[in-house]
């Protein structure tokens, strides 16, 4: 993560994406470079079947 968890942890957004990651065991990756990337990395996930 580029920046601090602390500095972008005070939104609902960002919240709710942290709430996501956890429940998925994902990594979060933001970067702020001419624009803000967001990337989600999901190890496993299973199809709801």
């Amino acid at each position: 993560m580029s920046q601090p968890r602390e500095s972008l942890g005070s939104t609902l957004g960002y919240r709710l994406i942290d709430v996501l990651k956890i429940q998925l065991k994902a990594e979060l990756n933001i970067e702020n470079n001419n624009g803000t990337t967001v990337r989600m990395d999901i190890k496993k996930y299973a199809i709801a079947g």
